[in-house]
This record gives C-alpha cells, structure tokens and sequence, in this order.
C-alpha cells in the first residue's frame, strides 16, 4: 500500500507521519519512508524519523532529482505530468509500501492518486493565524531558499485557475503565506471530496486535542494495526497556541479576515470534529495570545518581516555553514574535474568540426567531378539508342568500377553500399505515386509497427503508412506502455488505424508477437516506429503478389534518412540470393513483406530470444520453410539513422546473435574471414548497380 500526509507547512504533518511510522514499524513488514522528496533525498530519509532528523542541518542531504521534478510540475495539476510521473515511479522502485509526506503537494493530490491505484492520503488542516504565524519564524511557505520559482508559478496558476486579479501585487511575507495557505487548501479539500474513500481530512486542532485517537482513526482508515498506540508515547505538537506571537497587529488583522474561512467552512470537512464549546475555547485562546504577546514591531504594512526573523536568511545562513562541510567540498572537486573534462571536449569537438568541414569539401569536390565524368559518358554515347547506350555500358562498366570501388575501399565485412551522401530531401519518380491496385479484389495487408519511447518519430510513421490510401488495410500499433509522449501522439491516430495498444512488453519481438495475433491479412509486414514507407509502396507490393502468385517473400531498395527525415544514402540491391542469406542479412526490413502461408509454415511468430537479429531469423526460416524471394526494382522504405537505434549493444549481443544464426545455418563456427569470402561476389554486384543508378541506367 502507499499511504501520505498533505499538508501546507506548520500545519500538524511531521507530528501525524510520526505517529502513522510507529504503526507501521510495529507491523513487521517492509516500508519506505519519504520525508518531503521534493526537498530530501528519499536515500537519506528512508529511517525512522528520529535517526534521521539531524540530517536537516547537511547540503549532502538534499534532492536535485526532488527538486527539479518540483519545479518543473505545475503546483496545481489534476493530471498525469512525464517529468513527475517519472520522478515517483523512480523513488517507489522496488517498494510496495511506502509512506510519503509532503507539504508541497496539496495542488497534486489528484496526481499522486491517479499514479498510484493503491494511494490513500490524510489532509492536515490548520487555522490561518496558528499556522503562519508558526511559519514565518522558520522558512518560506513557498521555499524561496530552494524553489526560487515557487512564488511566480503560483502567481501565474492562481490567476489563471482561480481568475484571481491583482494577485500578483506587493504583497508582505504574511500576505504571500496566507494566499499559499488559502488556495493549498482549497485545491487539496476538492479533491478529498471527490474521492471520500481514498482521502480523509484531519484537523490539527482535534488531532491535538487527543493525538492517540485521532491516530486510532487514521490508522483504521489506512488499514494498519493500531494496538501499538497503546505503548505510543505521542509526538505531542507546540499547541494549538503558539506561545511567541511573530506576527504584528496589521498582520494579525489581516488573517482575522479569513478565520471564518477555517472555523466555519474548512473544518467542518474533518473526520474528528470538534464541539462548538472547544471551538469557541480555542478562537478565545488565540485571541488571548495574540493580546498578550503580540510584536511591538509598528513598521508599515507594505515593509517585509523584520530581518532578524526573514526564513530566507535563516536558511541562507544554515547553507554556508553546511558549504565548509567536507561534502560540499567533495561536490565542488568533482564541479571542478568536470568543468576540465567538459573543455577537453569542447576541443575535440572543434577539431571533429574541422575534420567534418574539410570532408564536406572533398564530397562535394567529388560530386562535382562524378556530374562532369557523367556529362561526359553521356557525350559519348548521345547518338545512340538507348538500348545501344545500356548495353554499352553493362558491358565495359563492371571492370571499370571495380577498380574505382577498390581503390575506395577494401574492407568487404559490409554486405550492402552506406555510402554517406549530403542531407537533401528525399526525391522519388513521379510513378511512384500512380502504382495501379489489383482488381477487382485488392488483398488485406495488415501490417503491425511496434513502439516504445518514439515520440519524436512515430507520428511520421503512421502518417506514411495511412497516407498510402489503401483500400484494404489493416494496420496495428503496440505500444510498450511508453512514457515520454508516445501515448499522446497515439491517440491523435485512434480513428485512422484498426486498433493501437499500449501495454507493458518483454521487447520489440513481443510486441511484434502480440500485434500479429490480431491480425488476418493475406499478405503481412512489420514497420518499426521511427521508419517510413514510401508512397505507393502498398499499391505495388500489392499489385505485384496478385500477378505473381508464386512469389512468397518480396522485399525492395532502401533509403537512408536522418532525424529531419532528409535522404543521406541509399541501399540499392542485386537480383536475391539464397546463398549469400545464409552467411549476412542484407533484406533491408522496413521494405520486406510476406505471405500469410510462409509465416505460418514457419511457425508464425518473431522469436523473441533475439534482441537485433531477429528479422534475419524468420527470413531464414522463411528460407527453410522453402520460400521463394523476389527483389523487386524499386524503393520501398526509408531506414532512419538517429542516435537512439539499438546501437549501444550491438558489439557484444548483436554479434553473438548473428554468430547464433551462421552456425545454425553451416552446422559449424564461423570466421569473419569466411563470411568476407562468401559475400565479396554480391558486394561487388551491389556496388556495380550503385553506380548503375547513380547514372540513371536502372529506372528504379
């Protein structure tokens, strides 16, 4: 279970999470503890409240992860927040039980349920003149000392949430404190309305009136043993009478405006109640205090606090006596190393930067010399047929280019040409976009794209694959129950796909496996989420399967595009080989597509063993199962290059993959020096329709 205390500051919360600690360390179960995680690093406050309490006073002690979700969530949201969402999945990590108190949260209450389905919470409420009166001697309602833009986001949320006006003018530490504590509360008894059987109210006034019973009730409502209480000696508060009034009479006055605001509307929302007689004994108490003790400070209204009692310096004063701490000094070493490391990088990234400047040169250099030398081919030739022209070139080029290839390069470990081209958007032929559908019935293609975390790319995925406009399409989505924004992309598709799914999988495999179980196309495929297809793709892949009914497996050329979705290579392939399949994967994936009756003659599943490999696998069961594959002679896909790709792993678990899959297919271990020999033949084929289609010569 996952249990908190909201309250604003001063308002009762330690003395309640206190007492609510003891019962569950009396439980024999194991609990975490976060004290304020905002502020406190849940590391260093995961104890007992009394082993830990020291700490307050330690730099060491503080949350950057807390206090950059603090200030990067709105102080009043009813909803979901990526930055917070991530923040509370981190900190409960591994935990089942878990007690949290906040004194920041009343805005996020509903947040903090919707995150947790087991979450119940007890609102502690405090009249206005105990509770800031208590506060302005210790700290900032709005912690300007750590959250400096608490005070302008709440300004900008309460005028736009609560059409407020002028709430942004000079206002005094007392006047700032009591807006805080009038809207904190209010967002927080709304929310405790609304859901009666998760949250519950308390009052400080009854829960110091007579803790262990008041304790009793919270416990019963958590669902936690109380019999402890009976050995309990309770965390008794200051009172609900401060017994040093720091408020002046202006300011006294002005929080007597609201007392009925407390004494009439917020604590009749409290479980404990409390009998008109207490009340009244109460209000008279206060008013008794403040006669008695009240300050003698007579500076105007409109001054701050006098300095001598102002939270910030109060804590400015405890941070420089915790900055000669050997902590902070270990902090400002490691600052130090960093700052040394980072100029180290600037340089090697200025002289990366000169390298990649004086190799754009030479590219375009030899870009302009390959236009001259095809000008000049063309020249040569410009009085012959154009079958003479093809012909002629067929013949003399295949030496020709080997030996310019070869003086390029010379490693032949890369079955397929990446050559890097100059960013430019992608061109495709005009009949690109007139492929003819086969009549009168087009086959249903159901195609499943699974995701997870690509929000940046996955709208342009769906989009290329709806605006095919085909007629017989169906087309899933299985989202791994991402959390970066994918899910709101998602749903601006809901009505333009069959169906999207997120939900948490084992990997890309399985959420191939389960998109798939869906399905009942007659020809089939997969796109990942940060490829495109190519328009007019479907058209002819479907065109294509109903003239040659043989065909099994098709697949087609490949274009490399970067983040911006503009081309930078290409891979332009030879005629299929079975026996070159059996030693490299050069099928570019995005632009493969499949009968139905292969995929079931092979099993019908991804195997979900794999983690990179796992196309080559069910090719190679497709090749086993006796498929027959055609390539076809256009461009289907475009594969994105971007640093998120399953890169980082690639050197230890991707080879191992392959590795796997060779000696299952030659029965024996296989040397990179094996796999060069075999695929050299193709390679070089490869490269000569390269540059057949650089010159134009293939109509592709």
């Amino acid at each position: 279970m996952k249990l908190g205390i909201f309250g604003v500051g001063r308002s009762g919360t330690t003395a309640l999470y206190v007492g609510v600690q003891h019962m569950v360390l009396n439980s024999r179960t194991a609990w975490r503890f976060l004290y304020e995680p905002y502020l406190w690093s849940h590391r260093v406050f995961d104890a007992p409240f009394s082993t830990v309490a020291e700490q307050f006073q330690s730099t060491a002690a503080l949350s950057v992860e807390g206090m950059y979700a603090h200030c990067t969530t709105p102080l009043f949201t009813d909803s979901g927040n990526a930055v917070h969402d991530r923040f509370l999945a981190a900190i409960t990590e591994g935990s089942s039980n878990i007690l949290f108190k906040t004194i920041r949260a009343n805005g996020r209450l509903q947040a903090f349920l919707e995150a947790f389905p087991d979450f119940k919470a007890v609102v502690v409420i405090r009249n206005p003149l105990d509770t800031i009166n208590s506060v302005i001697n210790r700290f900032s309602f709005f912690g300007d000392e750590f959250h400096p833009s608490d005070k302008s986001r709440f300004i900008d949320e309460v005028s736009r949430l609560f059409s407020i006006e002028e709430v942004g003018k000079q206002r005094n530490e007392v006047e700032w404190s009591l807006l805080w504590w009038q809207y904190m509360n209010h967002a927080a008894l709304k929310t405790a309305k609304q859901h009666q059987d998760r949250c519950l109210v308390l009052s400080y006034e009854a829960f110091n009136h007579n803790p262990i019973h008041a304790l009793q009730y919270v416990g019963d409502f958590f669902g936690l043993n109380t019999d402890s209480l009976t050995f309990y000696d309770a965390y008794q508060p200051v009172g609900e009478v401060s017994k040093q009034v720091h408020l002046r009479l202006d300011d006294i006055n002005c929080i007597r405006q609201h007392e009925d605001e407390y004494w009439q509307g917020f604590i009749r929302d409290s479980a404990i109640s409390l009998n008109s007689s207490r009340t009244a004994q109460i209000r008279t108490s206060l008013n008794t205090s403040d006669e008695a003790n009240i300050s003698t400070d007579k500076k105007p209204q409109s001054m701050q606090i006098p300095t001598d009692r102002n939270p910030l310096l109060i804590r400015r004063h405890l941070l420089q006596t915790s900055a000669r701490s050997s902590e902070l000094q270990h902090v400002k070493e490691q600052l130090q190393h960093t700052q040394s490391e980072l100029k180290h990088t600037q340089g090697k990234l200025l002289h990366a930067q000169s390298e990649l400047q004086h190799t754009q040169a030479q590219l375009q250099h030899t870009h302009f010399l390959l236009q001259q030398a095809q000008r000049s081919v063309f020249q040569k030739l410009i009085d012959r047929s154009a079958y003479n022209i093809r012909h002629a070139i067929k013949q003399i080029l295949p030496d020709s280019v080997v030996v310019a290839i070869q003086e390029i390069k010379h490693q032949h470990n890369k079955l397929t040409l990446d050559e890097q081209q100059i960013p430019s958007p992608i061109s495709l032929p005009k009949h690109y976009q007139t492929a003819l559908l086969p009549v009168p019935d087009p086959p249903r293609i159901s195609i499943v794209t699974p995701s997870y975390n690509q929000v940046d790319y996955i709208g342009q995925t769906i989009k290329s694959i709806i605006d095919q406009d085909y007629p017989n399409l169906e087309y899933f989505v299985q989202d791994g129950a991402s959390l970066d924004g994918t899910q709101e992309v998602l749903k601006q598709y809901t009505n333009q796909v069959t169906k999207i799914v997120s939900e948490p999988d084992s990997g890309q495999a399985d959420a191939i496996n389960r998109g798939f179980a869906h399905t009942s196309g007659e020809i089939m495929a997969w796109l990942n989420s940060d490829d495109l297809l190519l328009p007019g793709s479907l058209n002819y892949v479907a065109n294509y399967f109903a003239s040659h009914p043989k065909a099994d497996v098709v697949y087609g050329h490949r274009i490399l595009i970067n983040r911006q979705d503009q081309q930078v290579g290409q891979w332009v392939l030879p005629s299929h080989s079975d026996t070159v399949l059996a030693w490299a994967d050069y099928i570019p994936q995005e632009t493969m597509f499949w009968r139905r009756t292969i995929w079931d003659k092979a099993g019908g599943y991804v195997d979900e063993s794999f983690r990179f490999a796992l196309d080559w696998d069910l090719v190679l069961r497709f090749r086993q199962a006796g498929a027959h594959f055609v390539r076809l002679p256009r461009f289907l896909g475009a594969f994105r290059v971007h640093p998120q790709q399953k890169t980082s792993a690639w050197d230890e678990v991707g080879q191992a993959e392959m590795a796997r899959l060779r000696e299952r297919c030659h029965q024996r271990k296989v040397t990179q020096e094996d796999v060069n020999d075999a695929i050299r033949p193709y390679h070089r084929q490869a490269w000569r329709y390269y540059w057949l289609h650089s010159l134009n010569l293939l109509n592709h």
